[in-house]
């Protein structure tokens, strides 16, 4: 088990969830510091799985059902609320005088 879920598994619950910064004092530092750290909990979930949430405190292993969905209903908004941005963004892109774009490229 990587030192990062080592940690996160301590912290059962969203109740006890762990900032990033207390988890690189935890670690000792780590490479490329609290970006680094989000890299490496994103690649323990997509890639091996693991079953760890986020909120406003921090990163935690879930306890319940109800924790799980209510990080599945964030992570929707949050997909949602991305996808309406990139809607604004393409029309507004679509408004740019030429010249403009060609400044942008």
């Amino acid at each position: 088990m990587s030192a990062i879920l080592d940690i996160i598994w301590r912290h059962q619950g969203k109740h006890s969830a762990i900032t990033a910064d207390k988890m690189l004092e935890a670690l000792g530092g780590w490479p490329r510091g609290a970006r680094g750290l989000r890299e490496e909990i994103k690649t323990l979930i997509e890639e091996r799985g693991e079953l760890i949430a986020a909120c406003g405190n921090g990163y935690y292993i879930p306890t319940t059902m109800d924790e799980i969905n209510e990080y599945e209903e964030i992570l929707a908004k949050r997909a949602k609320s991305i996808f309406i941005r990139r809607q604004a963004l393409d029309r507004a892109k679509g408004q740019l005088p030429p010249s403009q774009v060609r400044m942008c490229f």
